[in-house]
């Protein structure tokens, strides 16, 4: 996909190419190219996501700041959803461009198995998940546990997917 996006905007003003890829077997993947200035990619996309199926969105964005950081930069949706899915621990999670999300999947779920066990949490605990991102080790530990977990996050995009997370597997004791 990489090699694709670099021939097909090679004439541009492309700053930042950021993917994005669950582990399922049915893959998929997130384009998120950005731009110097804004750039009509919609073309490009429609190429894109004909040339690899399994790329299920496509955002762009835009920043002339010389201090370029991830996080002060704003996706639009081109063509697709604005998020992936993916499973993680056996539960699923919707994952947004801004919010965090360990990005190796097997360390992440040994990680957080480790973690569930030196935290010796159960039904009775309470929790607190700082910067959650997508809230997968909050709710992974919820899940597991029966502990009553609280997310602490500031991006927005990442709350919200949270949230919606927590509904998707029906986890009640996350907040």
């Amino acid at each position: 996909v990489a090699s694709f996006v670099a021939k097909e905007l090679k004439n541009t003003s492309i700053r930042a190419l950021y993917l994005r890829k669950s582990s399922q077997a049915d893959m998929e993947i997130m384009v998120c190219p950005i731009f110097y200035k804004r750039t009509d990619t919609s073309l490009f996309a429609k190429k894109l996501i004909a040339e690899f199926p399994q790329v299920k969105s496509v955002l762009t964005a835009h920043t002339s700041s010389k201090d370029f950081a991830l996080e002060n930069v704003r996706f639009e949706s081109v063509l697709g959803n604005s998020y992936i899915n993916d499973i993680l621990c056996g539960l699923s999670f919707r994952i947004s461009p801004e919010s965090f999300y360990q990005v190796n999947h097997t360390c992440a779920e040994l990680l957080y198995e480790k973690a569930i066990e030196l935290a010796a949490l159960n039904k009775n605990s309470t929790c607190a998940d700082l910067f959650c991102g997508t809230g997968t080790i909050g709710i992974v530990s919820a899940s597991k546990t029966g502990a009553m977990v609280y997310g602490v996050e500031i991006v927005e995009k990442a709350i919200e997917d949270a949230k919606f997370n927590a509904k998707l597997n029906n986890i009640s004791n996350v907040h």
